[in-house]
């Protein structure tokens, strides 16, 4: 195998030159990928060296730095315009995922919302019920209160009877006990005056 200048000497004619990829971007102010997909897109003729470059057999037109500005600007173009499509495709994807993040944060927040209303539905319906309870608490506790005063007020009526009664039993044997005395008294006086009788009869 010949070397790369050796290359460049023999096999360089009017209608073509030997050119490394590197040194076809330069000449066509494109990148080294650029001037490799161009090569494989025009099917130029290509060896390797023995420095180990492959070098394309480009054609002298196609060799002329003025010649390349046509490309080189297409390909600037599509360089560009693949920026821009991979800008707007990272955008849409960073849109999308901010869309799925509000989506998620909207529903935790409606789940959220829901979870605050059935708390307060489900303190409103305790409150209204510790109400309830302490309605009928206070009613019982009145009605309690209403039989313990009807109670008092029997026993004290209750009581006044049987103190009236016992006072009406004391007096009646108080009265009982003055009236026997008196009769004894006066079985005693009566006793007394027979026994005067009978001494006198005697004498």
């Amino acid at each position: 195998m010949r070397d790369a200048e050796n290359d460049d000497r023999d096999d360089a004619g009017d209608d073509f030159r030997w050119l490394g990829y590197g040194e076809l971007g330069q000449v066509r102010g494109i990148s080294t990928a650029s001037a490799i997909r161009l090569a494989f897109r025009r099917k130029w003729r290509h060896q390797d060296g023995n420095d180990g470059t492959v070098r394309v057999a480009v054609p002298v037109d196609e060799a002329k730095p003025q010649g390349e500005v046509a490309d080189s600007d297409a390909d600037g173009v599509g360089r560009d315009i693949g920026q821009v499509v991979g800008l707007l495709e990272t955008a849409a994807t960073m849109l999308r995922e901010r869309g799925e993040a509000a989506d998620g944060m909207l529903a935790a927040l409606h789940a959220n919302a829901e979870e605050a209303l059935a708390r307060a539905e489900a303190a409103t319906a305790t409150e209204r019920e510790a109400r309830r309870q302490a309605e009928i608490a206070r009613t019982d506790a009145e009605a309690r209160l209403d039989r313990l005063r009807e109670d008092l007020e029997r026993v004290s009526r209750e009581g006044e009877a049987r103190f009236t009664a016992e006072q009406i039993t004391r007096e009646q044997a108080e009265a009982e006990v003055v009236r026997l005395r008196q009769e004894n008294q006066a079985r005693r006086e009566l006793g007394l005056l027979a026994r005067l009788r009978a001494a006198f009869r005697r004498e």
